[in-house]
Protein backbone atom coordinates (compact mmCIF):
# COMPACT_ATOMS: atom_id res chain seq x y z
CA UNK A 1 0.00 0.00 0.00
CA UNK A 2 1.01 3.32 -0.70
CA UNK A 3 2.54 5.37 2.32
CA UNK A 4 -0.19 7.50 4.17
CA UNK A 5 -0.04 11.36 4.28
CA UNK A 6 -3.46 12.72 2.48
CA UNK A 7 -5.78 14.67 5.67
CA UNK A 8 -8.14 13.71 3.79
CA UNK A 9 -10.05 14.05 6.52
CA UNK A 10 -9.33 17.70 6.68
CA UNK A 11 -9.64 18.43 2.68
CA UNK A 12 -12.52 16.29 1.46
CA UNK A 13 -15.23 16.10 4.03
CA UNK A 14 -18.26 16.72 1.13
CA UNK A 15 -16.51 14.36 -1.44
CA UNK A 16 -19.77 12.00 -1.80
CA UNK A 17 -20.73 15.06 -3.73
CA UNK A 18 -18.63 14.87 -6.33
CA UNK A 19 -20.24 14.09 -9.87
CA UNK A 20 -22.93 12.34 -8.54
CA UNK A 21 -24.67 16.12 -7.86
CA UNK A 22 -24.08 16.73 -11.72
CA UNK A 23 -26.26 14.23 -12.66
CA UNK A 24 -29.07 13.60 -9.82
CA UNK A 25 -32.44 15.53 -8.48
CA UNK A 26 -35.38 15.20 -5.63
CA UNK A 27 -38.43 16.22 -4.16
CA UNK A 28 -40.63 16.63 -0.72
CA UNK A 29 -43.98 18.56 0.83
CA UNK A 30 -46.18 18.72 3.86
CA UNK A 31 -45.99 20.72 7.33
CA UNK A 32 -44.23 22.55 9.78
CA UNK A 33 -40.25 21.81 9.78
CA UNK A 34 -38.21 21.09 12.32
CA UNK A 35 -34.23 21.81 12.48
CA UNK A 36 -31.93 18.68 12.72
CA UNK A 37 -27.99 19.32 13.50
CA UNK A 38 -25.41 18.05 10.94
CA UNK A 39 -21.65 17.86 10.96
CA UNK A 40 -19.87 21.34 9.84
CA UNK A 41 -17.69 21.09 7.06
CA UNK A 42 -13.57 21.61 7.46
CA UNK A 43 -12.12 22.29 4.08
CA UNK A 44 -11.48 25.96 3.10
CA UNK A 45 -14.06 27.63 1.71
CA UNK A 46 -14.16 29.48 -1.63
CA UNK A 47 -13.46 33.19 -1.34
CA UNK A 48 -17.07 34.99 -1.69
CA UNK A 49 -16.52 38.08 -4.32
CA UNK A 50 -20.34 38.84 -4.20
CA UNK A 51 -20.94 37.71 -7.91
CA UNK A 52 -20.49 41.66 -7.81
CA UNK A 53 -16.56 41.97 -9.61
CA UNK A 54 -15.39 39.89 -12.60
CA UNK A 55 -14.60 36.26 -11.86
CA UNK A 56 -10.87 35.25 -12.97
CA UNK A 57 -9.23 32.08 -11.74
CA UNK A 58 -6.64 34.79 -9.94
CA UNK A 59 -9.65 36.01 -7.84
CA UNK A 60 -9.80 32.89 -6.32
CA UNK A 61 -7.30 33.29 -3.02
CA UNK A 62 -5.68 30.00 -1.73
CA UNK A 63 -6.73 29.56 1.54
CA UNK A 64 -4.48 27.49 4.38
CA UNK A 65 -5.85 25.56 7.15
CA UNK A 66 -4.47 28.46 9.14
CA UNK A 67 -6.68 30.92 7.54
CA UNK A 68 -9.35 29.06 7.70
CA UNK A 69 -12.18 29.72 9.47
CA UNK A 70 -12.85 27.82 12.74
CA UNK A 71 -14.81 24.85 12.81
CA UNK A 72 -18.17 25.05 13.92
CA UNK A 73 -20.23 22.10 15.24
CA UNK A 74 -23.42 21.78 13.79
CA UNK A 75 -25.64 23.29 11.13
CA UNK A 76 -29.62 23.15 11.05
CA UNK A 77 -32.26 22.81 8.09
CA UNK A 78 -35.90 22.62 8.61
CA UNK A 79 -37.50 18.93 8.13
CA UNK A 80 -40.91 18.30 6.95
CA UNK A 81 -43.46 15.19 7.21
CA UNK A 82 -43.86 14.66 3.39
CA UNK A 83 -47.03 11.91 4.47
CA UNK A 84 -45.18 9.54 2.56
CA UNK A 85 -45.26 11.32 -0.66
CA UNK A 86 -43.05 10.44 -3.59
CA UNK A 87 -40.83 13.22 -4.68
CA UNK A 88 -39.59 12.58 -8.47
CA UNK A 89 -36.04 13.58 -8.91
CA UNK A 90 -35.02 13.57 -12.77
CA UNK A 91 -31.63 12.33 -13.11
CA UNK A 92 -29.14 13.89 -16.09
CA UNK A 93 -28.06 10.41 -17.53
CA UNK A 94 -27.60 8.50 -14.56
CA UNK A 95 -29.12 5.63 -12.89
CA UNK A 96 -29.08 4.02 -9.62
CA UNK A 97 -27.61 0.90 -11.07
CA UNK A 98 -24.84 3.15 -12.55
CA UNK A 99 -24.39 4.91 -9.09
CA UNK A 100 -23.62 1.49 -7.08
CA UNK A 101 -20.89 1.25 -9.09
CA UNK A 102 -18.78 3.74 -7.43
CA UNK A 103 -18.22 4.49 -3.82
CA UNK A 104 -19.50 8.03 -4.09
CA UNK A 105 -22.50 6.87 -5.83
CA UNK A 106 -23.40 4.29 -2.98
CA UNK A 107 -23.25 6.61 -0.29
CA UNK A 108 -25.36 9.18 -2.54
CA UNK A 109 -27.73 6.45 -2.38
CA UNK A 110 -27.36 5.73 1.31
CA UNK A 111 -27.74 9.68 1.90
CA UNK A 112 -31.11 9.70 -0.51
CA UNK A 113 -32.23 7.04 2.11
CA UNK A 114 -31.54 9.09 5.57
CA UNK A 115 -33.72 12.08 3.91
CA UNK A 116 -36.41 9.65 2.87
CA UNK A 117 -36.40 8.89 6.86
CA UNK A 118 -36.49 12.11 7.83
CA UNK A 119 -38.92 13.55 5.37
CA UNK A 120 -41.04 10.69 5.60
CA UNK A 121 -41.21 10.04 1.86
CA UNK A 122 -40.12 8.34 -1.23
CA UNK A 123 -37.35 10.01 -3.87
CA UNK A 124 -38.02 8.28 -6.79
CA UNK A 125 -34.95 9.13 -8.88
CA UNK A 126 -36.04 9.26 -13.06
CA UNK A 127 -33.15 8.44 -15.03
CA UNK A 128 -33.06 9.26 -18.70
CA UNK A 129 -31.15 9.26 -21.34
CA UNK A 130 -28.76 12.58 -21.58
CA UNK A 131 -29.65 13.53 -25.10
CA UNK A 132 -33.61 13.26 -24.49
CA UNK A 133 -33.30 14.32 -20.86
CA UNK A 134 -34.33 18.25 -21.31
CA UNK A 135 -36.71 17.74 -24.31
CA UNK A 136 -38.73 15.02 -22.22
CA UNK A 137 -38.84 17.27 -19.29
CA UNK A 138 -39.65 20.60 -21.12
CA UNK A 139 -42.57 19.12 -23.97
CA UNK A 140 -43.64 17.35 -20.39
CA UNK A 141 -44.29 20.70 -18.46
CA UNK A 142 -45.67 22.40 -21.47
CA UNK A 143 -48.27 19.92 -21.53
CA UNK A 144 -49.17 20.50 -18.08
CA UNK A 145 -47.72 17.33 -17.03
CA UNK A 146 -46.15 17.05 -13.48
CA UNK A 147 -43.24 14.64 -14.68
CA UNK A 148 -41.12 15.56 -11.83
CA UNK A 149 -40.68 18.07 -8.85
CA UNK A 150 -37.12 18.20 -8.93
CA UNK A 151 -34.20 19.18 -11.69
CA UNK A 152 -31.28 17.89 -12.02
CA UNK A 153 -29.22 20.84 -14.44
CA UNK A 154 -25.84 18.93 -15.07
CA UNK A 155 -23.68 22.09 -17.10
CA UNK A 156 -23.61 25.69 -17.44
CA UNK A 157 -25.35 26.15 -20.38
CA UNK A 158 -28.53 23.64 -19.50
CA UNK A 159 -29.16 26.28 -16.99
CA UNK A 160 -30.59 29.28 -18.71
CA UNK A 161 -33.45 27.08 -21.15
CA UNK A 162 -35.63 26.19 -18.46
CA UNK A 163 -34.96 29.73 -16.75
CA UNK A 164 -35.89 32.47 -19.40
CA UNK A 165 -38.99 29.53 -19.66
CA UNK A 166 -39.91 30.04 -15.95
CA UNK A 167 -39.47 26.50 -14.97
CA UNK A 168 -37.53 27.40 -12.14
CA UNK A 169 -38.74 28.55 -8.30
CA UNK A 170 -36.80 31.29 -6.54
CA UNK A 171 -34.95 29.24 -3.49
CA UNK A 172 -34.44 32.21 -1.63
CA UNK A 173 -37.90 33.13 -0.32
CA UNK A 174 -38.08 30.25 2.17
CA UNK A 175 -35.47 31.14 4.37
CA UNK A 176 -33.30 29.00 3.77
CA UNK A 177 -29.60 29.33 4.61
CA UNK A 178 -28.17 29.84 0.88
CA UNK A 179 -25.22 31.35 2.21
CA UNK A 180 -23.82 27.96 4.36
CA UNK A 181 -20.35 27.12 3.61
CA UNK A 182 -21.51 23.54 2.48
CA UNK A 183 -23.18 25.69 -1.08
CA UNK A 184 -20.57 26.42 -3.43
CA UNK A 185 -20.53 30.28 -3.86
CA UNK A 186 -18.90 30.80 -7.38
CA UNK A 187 -21.77 28.57 -8.87
CA UNK A 188 -24.47 30.05 -6.32
CA UNK A 189 -23.47 33.57 -7.57
CA UNK A 190 -24.01 32.35 -11.22
CA UNK A 191 -27.76 30.75 -10.55
CA UNK A 192 -28.52 34.00 -8.40
CA UNK A 193 -29.97 37.47 -10.07
CA UNK A 194 -30.53 40.21 -8.08
CA UNK A 195 -32.24 38.52 -4.67
CA UNK A 196 -33.61 35.53 -6.58
CA UNK A 197 -31.44 32.03 -6.68
CA UNK A 198 -32.92 29.63 -9.16
CA UNK A 199 -31.50 26.40 -7.19
CA UNK A 200 -29.08 24.70 -4.40
CA UNK A 201 -25.54 23.75 -5.54
CA UNK A 202 -23.46 21.77 -3.41
CA UNK A 203 -20.26 22.81 -2.49
CA UNK A 204 -17.78 21.56 -4.75
CA UNK A 205 -15.62 19.61 -2.38
CA UNK A 206 -15.32 16.55 -4.79
CA UNK A 207 -12.05 17.34 -6.82
CA UNK A 208 -13.29 14.66 -9.72
CA UNK A 209 -15.28 17.18 -11.18
CA UNK A 210 -12.07 19.17 -11.99
CA UNK A 211 -9.58 18.63 -14.89
CA UNK A 212 -6.03 17.82 -14.22
CA UNK A 213 -3.23 16.82 -16.65
CA UNK A 214 -2.89 12.81 -17.08
CA UNK A 215 0.64 12.06 -18.60
CA UNK A 216 2.07 8.49 -19.76
CA UNK A 217 5.23 7.81 -17.83
CA UNK A 218 6.50 5.18 -20.52
CA UNK A 219 6.32 7.73 -23.48
CA UNK A 220 8.05 10.32 -20.94
CA UNK A 221 10.46 7.89 -19.92
CA UNK A 222 11.10 7.13 -24.08
CA UNK A 223 11.18 10.75 -24.81
CA UNK A 224 14.10 11.21 -22.34
CA UNK A 225 12.99 12.59 -19.06
CA UNK A 226 12.45 11.24 -15.84
CA UNK A 227 8.34 11.20 -14.97
CA UNK A 228 9.08 11.52 -11.10
CA UNK A 229 10.09 15.18 -12.05
CA UNK A 230 7.67 16.38 -13.06
CA UNK A 231 6.08 15.63 -9.21
CA UNK A 232 8.88 17.61 -8.19
CA UNK A 233 8.26 20.49 -10.34
CA UNK A 234 4.80 20.32 -9.34
CA UNK A 235 5.33 20.75 -5.57
CA UNK A 236 8.02 22.96 -6.25
CA UNK A 237 5.93 25.63 -8.35
CA UNK A 238 7.78 24.73 -11.60
CA UNK A 239 5.10 22.76 -13.60
CA UNK A 240 5.00 25.84 -16.70
CA UNK A 241 4.26 25.57 -20.14
CA UNK A 242 7.29 25.28 -21.16
CA UNK A 243 8.26 22.25 -19.94
CA UNK A 244 5.32 21.14 -20.43
CA UNK A 245 5.87 21.92 -23.86
CA UNK A 246 9.47 20.51 -24.16
CA UNK A 247 8.50 17.13 -23.26
CA UNK A 248 5.40 17.20 -25.50
CA UNK A 249 7.65 17.90 -28.26
CA UNK A 250 9.73 15.27 -27.76
CA UNK A 251 6.77 12.70 -27.01
CA UNK A 252 5.52 13.30 -30.82
CA UNK A 253 8.80 12.41 -32.31
CA UNK A 254 8.76 8.97 -31.04
CA UNK A 255 6.47 5.89 -32.47
CA UNK A 256 5.02 2.74 -31.31
CA UNK A 257 5.65 0.18 -35.11
CA UNK A 258 3.44 1.74 -37.10
CA UNK A 259 1.67 3.93 -35.00
CA UNK A 260 2.02 7.91 -35.07
CA UNK A 261 2.93 8.85 -31.11
CA UNK A 262 1.11 12.61 -30.29
CA UNK A 263 2.32 14.83 -27.42
CA UNK A 264 -1.24 15.89 -26.28
CA UNK A 265 -4.45 15.68 -27.87
CA UNK A 266 -7.56 18.64 -28.18
CA UNK A 267 -9.63 16.09 -26.01
CA UNK A 268 -12.94 18.30 -27.37
CA UNK A 269 -11.71 21.90 -26.69
CA UNK A 270 -10.08 20.79 -23.38
CA UNK A 271 -6.73 21.59 -24.07
CA UNK A 272 -7.79 24.91 -25.01
CA UNK A 273 -10.04 25.52 -22.20
CA UNK A 274 -7.37 24.39 -19.56
CA UNK A 275 -4.70 26.62 -20.72
CA UNK A 276 -6.55 29.57 -20.83
CA UNK A 277 -7.80 29.05 -16.83
CA UNK A 278 -4.31 28.09 -16.51
CA UNK A 279 -3.13 31.52 -17.93
CA UNK A 280 -5.19 33.03 -15.09
CA UNK A 281 -8.18 34.06 -17.43
CA UNK A 282 -11.18 32.52 -18.78
CA UNK A 283 -12.85 33.20 -22.18
CA UNK A 284 -16.03 33.79 -20.65
CA UNK A 285 -16.25 36.11 -17.34
CA UNK A 286 -18.99 36.94 -14.57
CA UNK A 287 -19.27 40.22 -14.28
CA UNK A 288 -22.27 42.49 -12.11
CA UNK A 289 -23.67 42.91 -15.89
CA UNK A 290 -23.62 38.69 -16.38
CA UNK A 291 -21.49 36.78 -18.47
CA UNK A 292 -19.44 38.26 -21.06
CA UNK A 293 -16.95 37.45 -23.93
CA UNK A 294 -13.25 37.87 -23.07
CA UNK A 295 -11.46 36.97 -26.38
CA UNK A 296 -9.49 39.84 -26.65
CA UNK A 297 -8.07 39.99 -23.41
CA UNK A 298 -4.30 39.47 -23.94
CA UNK A 299 -3.87 36.24 -21.77
CA UNK A 300 -6.06 34.29 -23.65
CA UNK A 301 -4.33 35.30 -27.39
CA UNK A 302 -1.25 34.68 -25.59
CA UNK A 303 -2.76 31.17 -24.38
CA UNK A 304 -3.91 30.69 -28.60
CA UNK A 305 -0.43 31.62 -29.45
CA UNK A 306 1.24 28.65 -27.70
CA UNK A 307 -1.14 26.09 -28.72
CA UNK A 308 -0.75 26.97 -32.27
CA UNK A 309 3.30 26.90 -31.80
CA UNK A 310 2.52 23.17 -30.20
CA UNK A 311 0.56 22.50 -33.27
CA UNK A 312 3.22 23.45 -35.65
CA UNK A 313 5.34 21.60 -33.95
CA UNK A 314 2.85 18.41 -34.74
CA UNK A 315 2.06 17.91 -31.27
CA UNK A 316 -1.60 17.40 -31.92
CA UNK A 317 -3.56 17.29 -34.54
CA UNK A 318 -6.38 18.83 -35.95
CA UNK A 319 -8.89 16.11 -34.81
CA UNK A 320 -10.87 17.49 -31.88
CA UNK A 321 -13.64 15.16 -31.26
CA UNK A 322 -14.91 14.32 -28.00
CA UNK A 323 -13.71 11.07 -26.56
CA UNK A 324 -9.61 11.63 -27.96
CA UNK A 325 -9.39 10.35 -24.11
CA UNK A 326 -9.24 7.01 -25.28
CA UNK A 327 -5.94 7.61 -27.85
CA UNK A 328 -4.09 8.13 -24.61
CA UNK A 329 -5.49 4.94 -23.07
CA UNK A 330 -4.36 3.15 -25.71
CA UNK A 331 -0.57 4.18 -24.86
CA UNK A 332 -0.50 7.29 -28.34
CA UNK A 333 -0.91 10.04 -26.54
CA UNK A 334 1.92 11.59 -24.33
CA UNK A 335 -0.45 14.02 -22.11
CA UNK A 336 -4.61 14.28 -22.06
CA UNK A 337 -6.27 17.09 -19.75
CA UNK A 338 -9.57 15.38 -18.77
CA UNK A 339 -11.84 15.25 -15.89
CA UNK A 340 -10.55 13.65 -12.34
CA UNK A 341 -13.16 11.48 -12.12
CA UNK A 342 -12.33 9.31 -15.38
CA UNK A 343 -10.10 7.64 -13.20
CA UNK A 344 -12.68 5.60 -11.04
CA UNK A 345 -14.53 3.63 -14.35
CA UNK A 346 -12.94 0.71 -15.47
CA UNK A 347 -12.16 0.78 -19.04
CA UNK A 348 -10.08 4.64 -18.58
CA UNK A 349 -7.12 5.23 -17.22
CA UNK A 350 -7.50 2.02 -14.70
CA UNK A 351 -6.95 -0.02 -17.59
CA UNK A 352 -4.14 1.25 -19.46
CA UNK A 353 -1.26 -1.01 -19.79
CA UNK A 354 0.90 2.08 -19.36
CA UNK A 355 1.80 3.47 -16.04
CA UNK A 356 0.46 6.73 -16.14
CA UNK A 357 0.89 10.12 -13.13
CA UNK A 358 -1.61 12.66 -12.80
CA UNK A 359 -0.74 16.41 -12.02
CA UNK A 360 -2.14 19.60 -12.09
CA UNK A 361 -2.19 21.37 -15.25
CA UNK A 362 1.01 23.07 -16.19
CA UNK A 363 1.05 26.79 -15.21
CA UNK A 364 0.96 29.79 -18.01
CA UNK A 365 3.46 32.84 -17.87
CA UNK A 366 0.64 35.01 -16.28
CA UNK A 367 -0.63 33.19 -13.56
CA UNK A 368 0.76 32.77 -9.78
CA UNK A 369 -0.59 28.81 -9.13
CA UNK A 370 -1.98 26.14 -10.71
CA UNK A 371 -6.19 26.30 -11.66
CA UNK A 372 -8.09 22.95 -11.44
CA UNK A 373 -11.24 23.98 -13.92
CA UNK A 374 -14.52 22.80 -13.19
CA UNK A 375 -16.95 23.07 -16.16
CA UNK A 376 -19.59 20.74 -15.97
CA UNK A 377 -20.57 21.67 -12.63
CA UNK A 378 -24.33 20.49 -11.65
CA UNK A 379 -26.79 21.64 -9.39
CA UNK A 380 -30.70 20.98 -8.64
CA UNK A 381 -33.58 22.90 -8.43
CA UNK A 382 -37.06 22.90 -7.64
CA UNK A 383 -39.96 22.88 -10.65
CA UNK A 384 -42.83 25.67 -10.29
CA UNK A 385 -45.26 23.19 -11.15
CA UNK A 386 -44.78 20.91 -8.49
CA UNK A 387 -46.69 21.26 -5.14
CA UNK A 388 -45.61 22.48 -1.81
CA UNK A 389 -42.32 24.02 -3.20
CA UNK A 390 -41.72 25.16 0.22
CA UNK A 391 -41.29 21.66 1.45
CA UNK A 392 -39.39 20.63 -1.67
CA UNK A 393 -36.41 23.11 -1.39
CA UNK A 394 -36.50 22.02 2.28
CA UNK A 395 -35.65 18.47 1.11
CA UNK A 396 -33.27 19.51 -1.63
CA UNK A 397 -31.28 21.70 0.84
CA UNK A 398 -31.32 19.06 3.45
CA UNK A 399 -29.89 16.41 0.48
CA UNK A 400 -26.72 19.39 0.28
CA UNK A 401 -25.74 18.72 4.05
CA UNK A 402 -23.21 16.70 4.95
CA UNK A 403 -22.99 13.64 7.06
CA UNK A 404 -21.15 11.26 8.64
CA UNK A 405 -20.08 8.03 6.60
CA UNK A 406 -17.36 5.43 8.15
CA UNK A 407 -15.69 5.76 4.30
CA UNK A 408 -11.51 5.78 4.11
CA UNK A 409 -11.40 8.19 1.07
CA UNK A 410 -7.55 8.67 1.16
CA UNK A 411 -7.93 4.21 0.53
CA UNK A 412 -10.63 5.29 -1.91
CA UNK A 413 -8.24 7.87 -3.52
CA UNK A 414 -5.25 5.18 -3.59
CA UNK A 415 -6.89 2.32 -5.48
CA UNK A 416 -7.34 5.14 -8.46
CA UNK A 417 -3.97 6.14 -8.98
CA UNK A 418 -0.98 3.53 -9.75
CA UNK A 419 1.64 5.79 -7.78
CA UNK A 420 1.94 7.94 -4.82
CA UNK A 421 2.95 11.09 -6.55
CA UNK A 422 -0.83 11.40 -8.29
CA UNK A 423 -2.12 12.05 -4.68
CA UNK A 424 -0.83 15.09 -4.70
CA UNK A 425 -3.85 16.39 -7.02
CA UNK A 426 -6.61 15.51 -4.66
CA UNK A 427 -4.98 17.53 -2.19
CA UNK A 428 -4.16 20.37 -4.58
CA UNK A 429 -7.63 21.21 -6.29
CA UNK A 430 -10.08 21.72 -3.40
CA UNK A 431 -7.76 25.37 -2.57
CA UNK A 432 -7.50 25.58 -6.44
CA UNK A 433 -10.99 25.00 -7.86
CA UNK A 434 -12.32 27.11 -10.39
CA UNK A 435 -15.80 27.66 -11.84
CA UNK A 436 -16.06 28.77 -15.50
CA UNK A 437 -19.12 30.32 -15.76
CA UNK A 438 -20.88 28.91 -19.29
CA UNK A 439 -19.13 26.00 -21.11
CA UNK A 440 -18.03 26.43 -24.75
CA UNK A 441 -20.11 24.08 -26.14
CA UNK A 442 -23.68 25.59 -26.34
CA UNK A 443 -25.31 27.46 -29.23
CA UNK A 444 -23.04 30.03 -31.22
CA UNK A 445 -20.16 29.56 -29.03
CA UNK A 446 -19.71 26.18 -31.10
CA UNK A 447 -19.14 27.89 -34.15
CA UNK A 448 -15.81 29.07 -32.78
CA UNK A 449 -15.01 26.05 -31.70
CA UNK A 450 -15.57 24.15 -35.29
CA UNK A 451 -15.56 26.61 -37.93
CA UNK A 452 -12.65 29.60 -36.46
CA UNK A 453 -10.26 27.45 -34.37
CA UNK A 454 -8.79 25.53 -37.53
CA UNK A 455 -8.46 28.36 -39.55
CA UNK A 456 -6.10 29.91 -36.12
CA UNK A 457 -4.58 26.88 -36.40
CA UNK A 458 -3.27 26.18 -39.82
CA UNK A 459 -2.68 29.71 -40.42
CA UNK A 460 -4.95 31.17 -42.32
CA UNK A 461 -6.44 33.81 -39.61
CA UNK A 462 -4.78 35.33 -36.63
CA UNK A 463 -6.35 34.73 -32.96
CA UNK A 464 -6.49 38.41 -32.88
CA UNK A 465 -8.66 39.21 -35.38
CA UNK A 466 -11.19 35.84 -35.00
CA UNK A 467 -11.54 37.18 -32.15
CA UNK A 468 -12.17 40.65 -33.10
CA UNK A 469 -14.71 38.85 -35.73
CA UNK A 470 -17.10 37.33 -33.31
CA UNK A 471 -17.16 39.58 -30.35
CA UNK A 472 -20.11 41.18 -31.48
CA UNK A 473 -22.08 37.90 -32.18
CA UNK A 474 -20.73 36.52 -28.86
CA UNK A 475 -22.00 39.67 -27.22
CA UNK A 476 -25.43 39.41 -28.56
CA UNK A 477 -25.78 35.57 -27.68
CA UNK A 478 -24.77 35.83 -24.61
CA UNK A 479 -27.65 38.92 -23.58
CA UNK A 480 -29.97 36.34 -25.12
CA UNK A 481 -29.11 33.26 -23.37
CA UNK A 482 -28.64 34.95 -20.01
CA UNK A 483 -30.76 38.06 -19.17
CA UNK A 484 -34.51 37.30 -17.85
CA UNK A 485 -36.76 39.78 -17.08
Amino acid sequence: MMKKHMNVTKILPLIILFIVVAACARNASSEAGTPVNTPQPTTPALVDNGGQNETTPEDIEMETEEDAEPEQETAAYPVYDLGGRVVKWAMWGYSEEQMMQSEAGRNWLNRKTMIEQEFNCTIQMLSMPSDTYFDTIYQAIAAGDTICDIINLPAPHTFTAPLKGGYLIDHAQFGLDLDSPYLDKQIMDLITYGDRVFGIAPRQDSVLINQVCYFNKSLVSQAGFDPDDIYRWQEEGAWTWDRFREIAIRISELTIGDTRVWGTTQNDHLLFENLVVSNGTDLFLSTSDGIRFNGSDPRVLETIEFIKDLYDNNVFNLDNAFGQAEMFYAGTVGFVFDYLERVQWDGNQRSMTDDYGIVMIPKGPQADDYRAMNNWYGFDAVLTHAPEPEKLAALLFARMMPYETNIDWEIVFESYVRDEGSLAVFEMIPSRAYVTPTAMGAGPRDDFRWSRWPLILNGSATAASVMEEVQSSYDQSLRDEWEIQ
